[in-house]
């Protein structure tokens, strides 16, 4: 974007902030919402005596939203802890893994360190890397 159109969507109308905040649809609900509209219309029912439930039923949309939204919550939480620990028991057995190849590894240069040293016994055995 050079100057001139910089300048231009900077000082210019709202359509210009418009573009310089990008296009994003941003737009904030400030609806009532389907739980809302069914929690009014049994609140209305139940106050003109056109049905005869209980408070606990009448107030369910909101109840039972709350329920479900607990168990994505949930659901999420325990999908993640599972990963992790999936995540960390693979990384426990890389690490056994490469201990174990340490050992091996170890055992065969102190095994060949050893040869080396019977291999020439009059002379002054240099260990080195």
């Amino acid at each position: 974007m050079n100057r001139q159109t910089r300048g231009t969507l900077l000082s210019g109308t709202a359509n210009a902030v418009k573009v310089v905040s990008g296009n994003s649809s941003s737009s904030s609900s400030s609806g009532i919402g389907f739980v809302g509209l069914l929690t009014i219309l049994l609140v209305g029912l139940k106050l003109t005596h056109n049905i005869d439930w209980s408070w606990w039923w009448v107030s369910s949309p909101f109840w039972i939203s709350a329920l479900v939204g607990v168990a994505v919550v949930s659901t999420i939480f325990l999908v993640a802890a599972i990963l992790d620990l999936r995540r960390r028991r693979r990384e426990r057995a890389h690490r056994e893994r490469d201990r174990i190849e340490r050992e091996r590894h170890d055992a065969e240069r102190s095994e060949r360190i050893a040869k080396e040293r019977a291999a020439s016994p009059g002379t002054r055995w240099r260990g080195g890397l």
